[in-house]
Order: structure tokens, then sequence, then C-alpha cells
């Protein structure tokens, strides 16, 4: 388990330059990401979720999902697979917890009219 200082030390690694975060309590309201007021309001990053909620937020910026036509449940997906692999490539341990809420994120976009690209439905499926 890293230290909540090896956290932060991640989540300054990855924090957009030039945007201001708003540091929430987990739980009161959803993450979220705002390119063109240039802020995201996400949990403090000192526990791995913690972490992977401000990871998910920052993947949105840099990736730019502002400027594409990817549906919702894509932008979450590729929101999701960046924070988890981000998480993952510093050795934080990505709990079957956390792996849930990520898939639980991507399914909340998706209706039963959704086309769902295949290898995020199967993705889904575990």
């Amino acid at each position: 388990m890293s230290s909540p200082k090896a956290l932060w030390a991640i989540a300054n690694r990855y924090r957009p330059r030039g945007i201001k975060v708003t540091w929430r309590e987990a739980g009161l309201t959803p993450a979220h990401a705002d390119k063109p007021k240039k802020h995201i309001l996400s949990p403090r990053p000192d526990t791995p979720i913690g972490l992977q909620y401000f990871l998910h937020e920052c993947a949105h910026i840099i990736l730019d999902h502002w400027s594409n036509e990817m549906e919702l449940y894509e932008e979450e997906y590729e929101a999701e697979q960046w924070a988890i692999s981000t998480l993952r490539r510093h050795g934080i341990r990505v709990s079957k917890a956390m792996l849930k809420d990520a898939k639980d994120n991507v399914r909340s976009y998706i209706t039963p009219e959704t086309k769902v690209r295949p290898h995020i439905k199967r993705w889904l499926k575990d």
C-alpha cells in the first residue's frame, strides 16, 4: 500500500497545468472535470480510490474529451482505462471494488438503445 504522500506525488505528476482543483469529501457530489472552466472537482488523492477518481478526471482533460465526437460511455471508458493503467504503472493495486466502481460508472452512461463497442462490452462482462 502506498503512503498518502506517495499518492499525492502521483496526483501532482498528472495534474493538468492551468487547471484549478477543488477537493471535496468522497461521496458528497460526483467528481467532474470542466475543461472550459479549467476546473476539476475530486476527492483528495490520499487513498487509492481517491487517486483513481482524480486521475479519471485528469484523463478527460489529457485525452481532450471536449474536442471529439465520442459517445459519453466511450469517454468514460477511456478515462477509466487511463486511470487504471496509470495506477498500475505506479504499482498501485487496483482492487475488485475499484474495478467494479469503474465499470459501474461506464454502465451508467449506457441505455438499452446504445450500441456498445465490442471491446467495451467484453470489458464490462467481467
